[in-house]
């Protein structure tokens, strides 16, 4: 479902990521474990379109979305929820999560929101 293969982040002239591989089946649940500063949210901003590889390949659903803006990539359903300061403060936790499923139309989806979405 999610593969990245050989990937390599950059900050300016630091190499965040070294050629990272990793593979999420359909059904599976990854965690990404490390010390501060391992590249665990770089990793994710990388999947989610906010930071652009410099080499490497990012499939979701057998469609590379590598380098493709954060819209696009939430169009395909794949979604970024961040933690902390990135959320939207004003709102719910259950809030911004249903804002995670708002271009979803399937009826399962809008049912579990409870917000009639679409």
């Amino acid at each position: 479902m999610l593969r990245v293969e050989g990937l390599n982040i950059y900050y300016g002239g630091i190499h965040a990521l070294r050629s990272v591989d990793i593979e999420v089946n359909e059904g599976e649940v990854v965690t990404i474990i490390g010390s501060n500063g391992a590249g665990k949210s770089t990793l994710l901003n990388s999947v989610s379109g906010f930071l652009k590889p410099r080499e490497g390949v990012i499939s979701y659903r057998n469609t590379n979305i590598t380098g493709e803006a954060p819209h696009k990539i939430v169009k395909l359903g794949l979604c970024h929820i961040p933690e902390g300061r990135l959320v939207f403060v004003n709102l719910t936790v259950k809030d911004n999560l249903k804002l995670g499923a708002y271009l979803r139309t399937d009826k399962k989806a809008i049912a579990a929101s409870g917000t009639g979405f679409k």
